[in-house]
């Protein structure tokens, strides 16, 4: 696992107000081993040759996951708060592929928006919809721990 800091944590913290939200993901042991040592070799990815190649790259592969790979896959989800009383609640989810669940959860906020359900202003799928929004994606299963 490795701490990330995905721009969901600002989009908790407006819904929650909680003000210390942490995410974290799953990485392989090689990824883990790259990133232990890409201190040692940081001066090698600033030369123009390597950022030449490392664009190639990156422009030749596809932006995403393709559908075969992304019906296959699952996203897996797992929170824990706690107030500071040091009480807790812990929830595990278990959803559709990350890229289909945005695809799914944007069309279902879209019908939503179309019949007239929405609020003015800023808003994230929770404070505009509820917690309990993305349970209306198929496929997405939450159980409380």
């Amino acid at each position: 696992m490795m701490s990330i800091p995905w721009g969901d944590v600002s989009t908790a913290y407006f819904s929650t107000g909680i003000p210390n939200i942490e995410t974290y993901t799953g990485i392989s042991k090689a990824v883990w081993v790259f990133l232990k040592f890409q201190g040692l070799f940081n001066w090698l990815l600033r030369t123009n040759f390597m950022h030449r190649m490392i664009t190639k790259i990156i422009n030749s592969k596809s932006p995403g996951p393709g559908d075969e790979r992304r019906d296959k896959a699952v996203s897996l989800i797992r929170a824990k708060v706690s107030n500071q009383q040091g009480k807790s609640i812990e929830a595990a989810m278990r959803c559709p592929e990350a890229y289909s669940l945005t695809a799914l959860t944007v069309l279902l906020i879209a019908q939503k928006i179309l019949n007239g359900q929405y609020k003015a202003g800023y808003q994230t799928p929770a404070s505009a919809y509820g917690e309990d929004l993305i349970m209306e994606i198929p496929g997405v299963e939450r159980e409380m721990i």
